[in-house]
């Protein structure tokens, strides 16, 4: 111990030496490196690394200096040691090994004694001396005895023990040649010590040693594991200077830590670069690009590379496809994911659980839960594969993902049929699946489950949990949830805040919610504009227009810029309260003066184009009616709003009104009629000034609809329907929400008038509902919506027992022939321009 610690010592004050060694080393690559004509593929590289190389940059705090003089720091300079440092002695008594008094110990027995060091402590520099007496004069006649020696410790990643039979041989007057060196520098990178990699690579030179090719390749190898990739391309760029051309290991090596670094760029900037320094790509080339590829989130690239292979007398193999395989799983294409999977056996490679768990995962992105579960299912039932934690966790946050709760408890119960311990992951996506459902009971069930099954709960099992909570209406359940974490020693996130104050919101909890807000900057926790807004929101339902002016304020100090919703909310709390209509007007004139100065001026649509189709299969989207900062489209029936105000923008962008289009109130995909678009992005001024009066409920729409069932009476007759609605994203496994009337939900008003009344045909059968003794017909009505629910007009007059027409998912499915859709259609929306002038279109 003695020894080493005076090498430690001595070796903190050879620091500055060192560092001005590999300043200077570094220094002189990058003056050569400015004299060779650079190609055309190395200017991403040059790019990227001109911090790196450059003279000037290597003296600048941060650069790669200051990570080689770490290196240089950290390391123990084992052969340049001096004699002081050869006295250094361990006391008796201390040595590690037992040493046999055989004066001819062999070369193997040290060798098993050496390798047999993984399973005991340490080697001390003195048990490397003892072990090491004997064989000192075999290794100076011949060198290559030592190599035998140490090639194996490299291949075990020894390099504690390497770096120590370097330092006796040193002081044993052995000759020390590059293989000896390429053995210790090997033995740090299989044990992950790039800085001692790094450091012997540059001491070389000090012993009339020049580094050969696979001393430097190891060194990249080792930077890669250590994950720096940017020394990594140094040492490349650095061959070519020391008469050493890179070959297929120097390369795959740098790509693979660029694959690391998600630097995919400088990876195909590499693999461009082989061909041209006569260095030829083979697979395990092609696979380290694809893995940047996919590590950088570039599928398409990915893919290309992919199909190219063979075209390039390649085989792509298992890692290959893999690798691309998660290409498209992390950019959400399922479809291409499971295209290559079907196609590795065509290709004569037969996948494994990493291919099929990359395919489930993208299955799970893409909400495909069917598919995820029939892959899964193929891996149950084949011999050769084995689904692990990973591919059940990914079935299940499949189902999460579709609403499925039911098939994603069942996945979690088979996996103790299929001997899998549940995890963490396993457990959040489960309780994700039931919030999602509406599940609040089996969500905390789980989450008790979860503590029992020796596993601890984290931020995101709580978050799920608490937002269970609050969408089933539960504000005290989800509040003692939260207040649970801190005696769980799990920390709440702005995440967690933001579920305990939505519960707050729907509980009508004002008070609360704004304690949870003050609370999170005390915590630590830095309120984001969502947080704002849900405590507003609290307020707004209470009427609370001061305490919500007043959370507007704290949200301008905390450098947050209030919007269009924000505004709205508190407008809609001020009309709640005794606010005057004077100062409502007064902030309403303030606020559109604001939006309209940042907003750009009206497209000009001609009369032609105002009414013009934009085609999309056997429907059209219809341009009606355009103001300032907003635009009236007329939406059909089975289309999304966001597909409709797609087409409308490829439209107009083809005909030389080049303006981004934002949405501000959506239609149902079966609904159709008149919706409202603004004309800016998401942070114009338009778009703020039309989401500030929807959330102030300053519009007013009309809808027609027909429902069937008992008369609501004659013609003229008028009614409200002011049931609270309560929203699930999922109703018994069927995607999308599903509105329900219930005391724990939020206020909900519809206004209706009775248009016209017709008998039900004869020939039309209800599938639903059963027939009434007293007479059904089918009414036409005028819906004025007062609040903007999900839902709100079909889930109301479902509620009173007059389902609209066409309506398979509230009760309303009607075999006629003449009604194949929903009849709900929006009539016409007022609202105001940005120049304050009335906005009706229909």
């Amino acid at each position: 111990m003695g020894a080493e610690s005076g090498l430690r010592q001595e070796q903190r004050s050879d620091v500055k030496a060192h560092q001005r060694q590999a300043v200077d080393m570094f220094s002189t690559a990058g003056r050569c490196l400015c004299l060779v004509p650079l190609l055309i593929s190395w200017r991403v590289v040059d790019t990227a690394f001109s911090f790196w190389i450059r003279p000037n940059s290597l003296r600048r705090p941060g650069a790669a200096t200051g990570a080689l003089r770490a290196v240089e720091s950290y390391v123990p300079d084992a052969w340049t040691s001096n004699q002081s440092r050869v006295q250094a002695r361990v006391p008796d008594g201390q040595s590690g090994v037992t040493v046999r008094g055989d004066e001819s110990r062999a070369a193997p027995d040290v060798l098993g004694v050496l390798l047999g060091s993984k399973g005991r402590g340490p080697f001390s520099l003195e048990d490397i001396r003892t072990l090491l007496s004997h064989e000192l004069d075999l290794w100076r006649n011949s060198p290559k005895a030592a190599t035998a020696v140490l090639n194996p410790l490299a291949n075990k990643g020894l390099w504690d023990v390497s770096e120590k039979i370097l330092l006796v041989m040193r002081e044993g007057r052995v000759e020390i040649n590059v293989f000896h060196a390429s053995c210790v520098v090997s033995a740090c990178e299989k044990g992950g010590q790039w800085q001692l990699a790094l450091s012997y690579l540059r001491k070389l030179p000090q012993f009339a040693l020049s580094p050969d090719r696979i001393v430097y390749n190891a060194a990249i190898s080792a930077c890669k594991k250590g994950g720096q990739w940017q020394l990594s391309l140094i040492l490349l760029k650095e061959m070519p200077l020391l008469a050493l051309f890179p070959n297929e290991i120097s390369y795959n090596s740098a790509m693979s830590s660029c694959a690391q670094g998600a630097q995919w760029e400088v990876a195909l900037a590499l693999l461009r670069e082989m061909p041209v320094t006569r260095v030829c790509i083979n697979e395990v080339s092609c696979n380290a690009a694809i893995t940047a590829c996919e590590k950088g989130s570039q599928w398409q690239l990915a893919l290309s590379l992919l199909g190219e292979m063979p075209g390039a007398t390649l085989s792509p193999d298992l890692f290959s496809y893999s690798s691309a395989i998660s290409a498209c799983e992390k950019g959400g294409q399922w479809p291409f994911a499971l295209h290559l999977l079907r196609e590795m056996p065509q290709s004569r490679v037969r996948p494994n659980e990493i291919s099929y768990n990359a395919a489930i995962s993208a299955c799970e992105k893409g909400a495909e839960w069917t598919l995820a579960l029939e892959l899964l299912s193929e891996m149950l039932q084949s011999t050769e594969l084995h689904p692990d934690t990973i591919s059940y966790n990914a079935a299940i946050s499949a189902c999460e993902k579709g609403g499925q709760w039911q098939a994603a408890l069942q996945l979690m119960s088979d996996l103790a049929r299929v001997r899998l311990m549940p995890d963490i992951i396993t457990y959040n996506s489960a309780i994700s699946a039931c919030e999602k459902g509406g599940e609040w009971p089996r969500a905390l069930t789980l989450l008790c489950e979860l503590t029992h099954a020796r596993l601890r709960p984290d931020t995101i099992s709580y978050n799920a949990a608490i937002n269970a909570c609050k969408r089933g209406g539960q504000w005290q359940r989800a509040l003692s949830l939260f207040r649970e974490m801190p005696h769980s020693k799990v920390p709440a996130n702005e995440f967690s805040y933001l579920a305990a104050i939505g519960a707050c919101d729907r509980g009508g909890q004002w008070q609360r919610a704004l304690g949870l807000l003050a609370e999170m900057s005390k915590k630590g926790v830095a309120p984001h504009e969502s947080s704002y807004n849900a405590a507003i929101s609290a307020c707004e339902e209470s009427g609370q227009w001061q305490q919500a002016l007043a959370v507007m304020s704290s949200m301008q100090q905390a450098q947050l810029k209030p919007g269009g919703i924000s505004w709205g909310s508190l407008l809609s709390a001020m009309g709640r309260g005794a606010s005057s209509e004077d100062a409502m007007h007064a902030l309403m004139l303030d606020l559109r003066g604001t939006w309209a100065s940042s907003s750009p001026a009206r497209l000009g649509i001609e009369g032609a184009l105002r009414q013009l189709a934009v085609e999309a299969g056997d429907s059209s989207v219809q341009i009606l009616q355009e103001a300032p900062g907003v635009l009236a489209l007329s939406k059909p029936a089975g289309m999304t709003s966001e597909h409709a105000l797609e087409l409308v923008s490829n439209r107009l962008l083809r005909a030389g009104c080049a303006s981004e289009l934002s949405l501000v109130s959506r239609l149902d995909v079966p609904t159709s009629g008149v919706m409202p678009v603004a004309l800016g992005g998401a942070m114009s001024g338009a778009t703020q000034w039309l989401q500030a009066q929807f959330a102030a409920r300053q519009v007013a729409k009309e809808y027609l609809c027909l429902c069937f069932g008992k008369s609501l009476g004659l013609k003229g007759t008028e009614g409200v329907i002011d049931s609270p609605l309560l929203t699930s994203r999922f109703w018994h496994g069927q995607k999308g929400p599903r509105v329900i009337c219930s005391s724990l939900g939020k206020e909900a008003k519809t206004l209706y008038q009775v248009l016209n009344v017709f008998d039900l045909p004869e020939t039309s059968s209800l599938v639903d509902i059963p027939p009434d003794a007293e007479r059904r017909v089918v009414t036409l009505l005028l819906a004025r919506p007062l609040t903007g629910r999900t839902h709100q007009i079909r889930a109301h007059l479902a509620s009173i027992g007059r389902p609209v027409l066409g309506d398979e998912a509230y009760g309303g499915a009607l075999d006629v022939r003449w009604c194949p859709r929903l009849f709900l259609h929006c009539r016409s929306v007022l609202l105001t321009d940005l120049q304050g002038a009335p906005f009706k279109p229909e």
